[in-house]
């Protein structure tokens, strides 16, 4: 086993603990703690088996994949549209979404995952990065705003993907037409077809910027239920409601568990608002499957530690299973060091996303060593997603049998 390996396992298993240090909150460094009981299991590779293998058949299925916190590491961006693509090959329902903090190195620790190339183009890499690697939809977390409003609303304009903001105030209308309150996805199958609602939540501890903030407490719970309410028809949105409710709504949540911010954490807001069916977390990059009473929260940790994997039956329009898949796999023999049997080292990198992401890395940050071809025969070969933009931003990604997203109306 590599060292590079182990030490990136190390530092996974560390920040797993409910001591968090040099968390940076907006621009300032603070110690967060973490003391809300939860569980922390993840699967190798293997476990996805008995979705990806010959005789799996998810043609029935739609499978979100999401991941938060990726402070830098993009050099892993071309392993997660790898995996996206595997799934593509058994279902045309896959979606992939981020929780926040996409926009800044993490350089005062982790520093083997963080290359230094999204602080030296201003968020701007990570926004080509994720391009390349066909994300569909993101919420903001609070290092978005790190390079400034100005910046963040040039990235935002050259985002491929949709932003989703259900609590946040835009006094100046500084971010306008650059998101949306809430999405619904149609996932069509011959099986059946499920909608599903996304809303998107940010912590408050981004501050005030220029105008922009983010609510907190009751605030956030009322801002919450009411997109909720949109997506299940109760309420109308701009004169009009929602000609069919959604069959499951994912928070993209960048709230954190952070004891600090009780009353305002993710585990808060699933308690107390009604309607959530999956919580994807941010912010206090926690390592979580669950919560302790098997509440279906899930953060992959930081810097792509993990990905998320939900997978949904679309006859039923019902979660058949969720889960996080490691990176560098599990740690069997509890040294802190994963048995090499995850996601990195089963998956050849996407050409396609390694094109955008690695001229990237040798301009501004250190040159990674891609795994070649060669050394995973096994692999098929890359698929490739297409979208198209609607002329306002807004990018429509094709998910084959009509499963293209819509938000309010008219989109």
């Amino acid at each position: 086993m590599r060292k590079k390996m182990a030490l990136r396992s190390m530092l996974s298993a560390m920040t797993a603990m409910v001591l968090f240090s040099s968390v940076t909150i907006g621009v300032s460094a603070e110690t967060k703690y973490v003391d809300y009981n939860h569980k922390e299991e993840v699967q190798n590779y293997d476990y996805l088996d008995q979705y990806l293998s010959d005789d799996a058949d998810l043609s029935g299925m739609t499978v979100i994949l999401s991941t938060n916190d990726v402070h830098g590491a993009i050099d892993k961006y071309p392993y997660v549209a790898a995996l996206k693509k595997e799934f593509q090959k058994k279902t045309d329902n896959v979606l992939l979404v981020d929780c926040g903090d996409f926009s800044q190195d993490k350089t005062s620790d982790h520093t083997e995952d963080s290359l230094g190339v999204v602080n030296a183009t201003e968020g701007s890499a990570a926004i080509q990065s994720m391009n390349a690697a066909k994300y569909d939809l993101a919420t903001l977390g609070n290092h978005e705003f790190e390079h400034g409003v100005s910046k963040l609303v040039e990235n935002l304009k050259a985002a491929n993907f949709g932003i989703v903001s259900s609590n946040i105030t835009d006094e100046n209308n500084k971010l306008s037409n650059l998101y949306t309150p809430f999405r619904f996805y149609d996932m069509n199958s011959d099986a059946g077809s499920v909608r599903i609602g996304f809303i998107g939540l940010t912590t408050y501890q981004v501050g005030n910027q220029e105008g922009i903030s983010f609510s907190k407490k009751q605030k956030l719970y009322d801002d919450a239920k009411k997109q909720i309410d949109y997506l299940k028809g109760a309420k109308a949105y701009k004169g009009s409601k929602i000609d069919k409710p959604a069959d499951i709504i994912i928070c993209l949540s960048h709230l954190g568990l952070e004891n600090e911010v009780r009353e305002s954490r993710s585990i808060d807001l699933y308690e107390k608002v009604q309607g959530i069916d999956v919580v994807l977390d941010a912010h206090s990059h926690t390592l979580i499957s669950a919560g302790e009473n098997d509440e279906p929260i899930m953060s992959g940790e930081m810097q792509l530690h993990n990905i998320g994997v939900i997978i949904i039956d679309n006859e039923s329009k019902t979660i058949k299973d969720r889960f996080l898949l490691s990176k560098d796999g599990r740690d069997t023999n509890g040294d802190g060091i994963g048995d090499g049997n995850g996601y990195y080292d089963n998956l050849t990198a996407d050409q396609e996303t390694l094109d955008v992401v690695q001229p990237l890395i040798d301009k501004y940050g250190k040159k990674t060593e891609p795994k070649k071809e060669e050394e995973h025969e096994h692999q098929h070969e890359h698929e490739h997603d297409h979208d198209h933009d609607d002329g306002n931003n807004n990018s429509h990604h094709n998910h084959g049998r009509g499963g293209n997203f819509k938000y309010g109306f008219g989109g």
